[in-house]
């Protein structure tokens, strides 16, 4: 039987894409250990911190222990360094055939083989298992749909493979622990139940949250994003977007919530709200009968309506992931190819905001866009001031990245914003920190301190007094934070009054944690 190995280098152990293919390998006959090595991604992706030599020691010596005949790694563009890092470190001491999956290797393929010897092209259960069987023999490689693989000084190029539709055919994800390692902190061990509290999410509740998918691709095409570029992958390949049964999806929850302690669920889905409303139904009258956690889930608004938010409700979501991505139409019709006006999102934040008990809602604003217009960033700033009294949403930042191939990217490439030899830059640049500009600071200052119409003229016209203004409010929110904690104290009838800790300073800082510092 072939062993194979498969390494996830993301920030936490949930890992989807490496756990649904490991299940369908063991349900093939393919001996499988999954290899976890979390790390923040801030360090490891943007700071470029190494995995310590420690770490790449245990990890040689569990392969030399697994002897796997092949090693499948998960890649992502933010992951790409990190990843080629530790390919690097297999191939000293290892003459096993290393193969790269995911998303950015389905995007970038030619660069992934500058570094792996097999690239698996769009989604891998069927290639990989195809794969395996053939036991990597090099001669069988040329038949096997859905890879590009080097053969002397040449890449072989084979078709990729149609999608597959019938997504209820695939096992869940592996979560029976068997022969699943972590290396962490320098050490190696076995995974077991206890480390699912410690090491699966807690966003957006503060729980453990299982996150699944209930289907596969996207209903939008925005030019920022990978979905349009996979669509022209896919082309002629099937059906893009695709779904999960209800009953099929409830019973993964149900699987999970019984072995584990999980407490919620965020479905992962680009927009889950693309489902049809007799889903929906569906999804309502099994999730309350035998789930029954709060969930959270992302959605574009287009896909948003009364009917199916009341039935979601109801069912248990407490928290959604919305885009407005800019308050100006010009900017999310023209260049973000997004048919959504900032009134229709207007709208659904209406609906939710009128819903019992209404969903917590993180806002995604796309920040640093060259593209636009100082209006185009006032009009935003406008936006935020029509839902100042939605206690409910927050804004979610993001500095917009020109990912590889994305329609964004090629756009960026032919005004000279960027070039093609400087690509690599977005794989460090951390789409968490917004630039430290005065409009950018406006529109945090907007949703944080409720703005009016007129407060925000009234910056723009004396820009010199918005930096007081915040530091005046940084003073006060440090104040009441330095008295509450006092308060506490007192009421704990302590002798003495300790030091405040750098942490709770830090906190009272508003833009710390969202600007870059200049």
């Amino acid at each position: 039987m072939i062993k194979v190995c498969l390494i996830s280098l993301y920030e936490d152990i949930s890992s989807n894409g490496i756990r649904y293919l490991s299940s369908y390998l063991k349900s093939n006959g393919v001996a499988v250990n999954m290899i976890f090595m979390p790390a923040d991604i801030s360090d490891f992706c943007y700071k470029g911190k190494n995995d310590t030599k420690k770490e790449i020691n245990i990890l040689k010596n569990l392969l030399n222990q697994l002897s796997p005949d092949l090693i499948g790694i998960g890649v992502m563009a933010n992951y790409f360094n990190r990843a080629v890092r530790i390919t690097t470190e297999i191939k000293k001491d290892f003459d096993i055939s290393v193969i790269y999956g995911g998303i950015h290797a389905t995007m970038c393929p030619e660069e992934c083989l500058e570094y792996a010897d097999i690239v698996c092209v769009g989604e891998a259960e069927e290639t990989m298992t195809e794969l395996c069987k053939s036991k990597n023999n090099p001669d069988a490689l040329r038949d096997i749909k859905g890879i590009y693989y080097k053969l002397g000084d040449k890449v072989k190029k084979n078709e990729i493979r149609p999608l597959e539709e019938d997504l209820d055919k695939y096992p869940f994800p592996d979560y029976s622990l068997t022969g699943d390692f972590l290396i962490l902190n320098n050490k190696l061990e076995r995974i077991q139940k206890n480390h699912m509290e410690s090491l699966l999410p807690l966003h957006p509740f503060g729980v453990v949250t299982y996150r699944l998918m209930s289907s596969r691709g996207c209903p939008f095409s925005c030019t920022y994003c990978c979905n349009e570029a996979l669509r022209q992958i896919y082309s002629g390949k099937g059906k893009y977007l695709r779904e999960r049964s209800v009953k099929n999806v409830i019973n993964e929850m149900l699987t999970v919530k019984n072995k584990f302690n999980i407490q919620a669920f965020r479905i992962m889905d680009d927009s889950f709200l693309h489902h049809s409303l007799e889903w929906f139904k569906e999804f309502n009258k099994l999730y309350k009968s035998s789930v029954n956690s709060p969930f959270s889930c992302l959605s574009s608004p287009g896909n948003v309506t009364v009917e199916k938010m009341k039935l979601l409700v109801d069912s248990g979501l407490r928290h959604i992931q919305i885009g407005l991505q800019s308050g100006s139409d010009r900017i999310n019709f023209e260049l973000y190819k997004r048919k959504i006006s900032s009134e229709k999102t207007l709208a659904v934040l209406n609906i939710i905001n009128s819903l019992n008990p209404k969903p917590k809602v993180d806002l995604d604003i796309i920040f640093d866009n060259p593209f636009e217009s100082d209006l185009d960033k006032i009009q935003t700033i406008y936006f935020l001031c029509k839902i100042n009294k939605m206690q409910n949403v927050l804004l979610a930042c993001y500095s917009l990245v020109f990912y590889p191939k994305t329609q964004i990217y090629y756009k960026a490439i032919e005004e000279g914003i960027i070039h093609e030899k400087d690509r690599k830059k977005a794989y460090t640049q951390d789409f968490r920190k917004i630039k430290n500009t005065f409009l950018n600071n406006l529109c945090l200052g907007a949703s944080l301190y409720k703005f009016s119409p007129k407060s925000v003229n009234f910056f723009l016209k004396y820009k010199v007094l918005y930096f007081p203004f915040l530091i005046a409010q940084k003073a006060i929110s440090f104040i009441k934070k330095l008295l509450s904690f006092s308060r506490n104290v007192r009421r704990r009838k302590s002798k003495k009054l300790p030091l405040l800790s750098s942490t709770l300073i830090t906190k009272t800082i508003f833009l710390d944690s969202k600007l870059e510092k200049t």
